[in-house]
C-alpha cells in the first residue's frame, strides 16, 4: 500500500476523530497538507491556525498524529511543537 492509499485509510477510519479536533475537513484532504499544518501552523492564507483551536481540540489532534505515525513525535513539526510547549510547558 502505498503512502496515499495508507492515508486515505487511515483518514476513513479516523472520520469522527478528525471532526473533534475543530479543523476543516480540508486539512485532512491529503497527508501533505496535514504536515504542512504541522510545520508551519497555518493553512490557507491562515485560515486554518492550530493556535485557535481549544487545549481540548489541540490534544485530540496530537493524538491523531500519535496514532498515525509514532515516529512523528522525532519528525521536526515546529509548529505541533511550538504549540505544545506554549499550551502546556511540554515537549512531547
Amino acid at each position: 500500500m502505498n503512502r496515499h492509499d495508507e492515508w486515505v485509510k487511515f483518514r476513513d477510519l479516523n472520520r469522527i476523530a478528525f471532526g473533534e479536533t475543530g479543523l476543516p475537513d480540508r486539512v485532512w484532504a491529503s497527508r501533505e497538507r496535514l504536515i504542512r499544518l504541522l510545520e508551519f501552523g497555518v493553512l490557507d492564507e491562515g485560515d486554518v491556525d492550530i493556535a485557535a483551536l481549544t487545549d481540548e481540540q489541540f490534544v485530540r489532534l496530537e493524538a491523531l498524529v500519535n496514532k498515525y505515525h509514532p515516529d512523528w513525535q522525532q519528525i521536526d513539526f515546529s509548529a505541533l511543537q511550538r504549540e505544545r510547549l506554549r499550551r502546556f510547558d511540554r515537549y512531547a
